[in-house]
This record gives structure tokens, sequence and C-alpha cells, in this order.
């Protein structure tokens, strides 16, 4: 007598987390990776909450299941970065990786429990049929207050994608400092005036930027065999603003 499979789908969601770290880690399979790592953002986080909020079969329609799946699994992931953003971890693969791999498996984990517990198992199957029939009567009367929801969701992930744009688009906070180098009368970094004869002048290319967020005030002195031969002060500075000059010695 064969047994049947309970929570093939929680299994699934399981094996496909641990096949991606495989795919990542120990070996080179790029499309392989890619296959994964969309269905790792863009379906199975969301669907592993979804089996814990609902843990009945037949409690949403599929086209819903795949709607929420997909729409909370992008808010999830966006939310995942912006928090890694903000903690000494940072967004990097590897603590993306294992911080959506622990959120899936620990889901996954309490929806076996719940289920276990309500004596409801559901097999896991995905009708691509019913899913695109399922859309094309969202304009009917009977699925009008699923348009609604649809609108919502989208909202949610044109927001969040929104927010992590941003984040990784803003410039990275660097310390404050101020950059400051001298060029040749090339304007290149040779021809110094290294060795000079009595009397005669040497002229180097002096550059200041203000990268210290705040207006600055700078001195320049100038020094020939350990004796001052010139100083410049105040030079003023707003934040980002470049002092460029030939100097004479």
């Amino acid at each position: 007598m064969s047994r049947k499979l309970h929570n093939p789908d929680l299994i699934t969601v399981s094996l496909l987390i641990v096949a991606l770290i495989c795919a990542i880690f120990l070996f080179s399979v790029p499309w392989l990776r890619v296959i994964l790592g969309f269905l790792f953002v863009a379906f199975i986080p969301g669907y592993s909450l979804l089996a814990v909020i609902f843990p009945r079969r037949n409690e949403i329609s599929l086209t819903t299941k795949m709607a929420l799946s997909i729409g909370l699994s992008i808010v999830i992931s966006t939310l995942v970065g912006l928090i890694l953003a903000f903690s000494p971890a940072g967004i990097e693969l590897h603590s993306f990786l294992f911080a959506i791999s622990a959120f899936v498996l620990i889901l996954a984990g309490l929806a076996w429990y719940i289920r276990h517990k309500t004596g409801s198992t559901r097999e896991f199957s995905i009708s691509f049929h019913l899913a695109l029939a399922g859309l094309a009567g969202l304009y009917r009367g009977e699925r009008k207050r699923y348009f609604f929801l649809y609108c919502v969701l989208l909202t949610l992930i044109l927001l969040s994608s929104a927010s992590m744009g941003y984040l990784l688009a803003r410039p990275a906070e660097t310390p404050p400092s101020t950059e400051f180098y001298i060029l040749g009368v090339n304007e290149e970094a040779d021809d110094y005036p290294v060795y000079l004869s009595p009397g005669e002048k040497g002229e180097i290319l002096v550059n200041i930027i203000n990268r210290e967020n705040q207006p600055m005030d700078y001195r320049l002195e100038i020094y020939v065999s350990g004796k001052k031969q010139k100083e410049l002060f105040p030079i003023p500075l707003a934040p980002g603003e470049k002092w460029q000059r030939y100097v004479e010695f």
C-alpha cells in the first residue's frame, strides 16, 4: 500500500531553498541560479506566509493564492533588504540569502505544525489554466471584489520596489575628509620641481577639495629645505567645493 505524502508543498519549498544554497555555494550553474533566485525572491516567501495564514486547502482561490504569493514575496524581500541595509550585516548576498531562507523555513515549520494540529493536509498543485481563467474573470461581476485586492497589492509592490530602488541608488555615506593633492605644471602626477638652482622658482598645481560636509577654512604652508617660503590663508571652501591654483615658491 502506497503512503500518501503529506505537505508536499512545504517539502518542495524547503528543497528549493536547499537547492538554491547549493547552486550558489557548491555549483556554478548560472541558469539554475536565475530560476531558483527568481522563485526565492518573487514567490516562495509569500507562499510560505500564506501557508501559515490559510492552512486549509480551499480557503482562498488558486488565482488569489498565486497573486498574493508573488505580491507578498516582493514586499517581504524588500522589507528584509531594508532591515539588512540598516543593520551591521548590510545588504550582501550571504546575509540576504540566509535571512530569507531562515524566514521561509521558520514559516514552513510553523505551517506544518498548524496543519498537523488542525488535521489539514493539502497537495501542492498549480493549474496555470485555472489561473489564467481566473485572471480573465477579474472584471466580471463575481470577481470584482478581487480587483480591489489586486490594485492594493500592486500599489504595495510599487512602493516597496521604489523604496528598495532609492536605498540601492543613494550614494553611500563616507566619513568626512579633505582631499589634497599636487600636480606638476603639465597637470599630471610627474615633473615635480625637486631640485632648484639658487634664485630659480618652482611651480606646482595645488588641489584642495572640501569633503567635510561643512564649510572649512584651510591654511596652505609651503616649506623649502625646512624653511617656510609661502603661506596662503584663509582658503574658504563650501562643502564639495574645489580649490585649484598654481603656486610659485
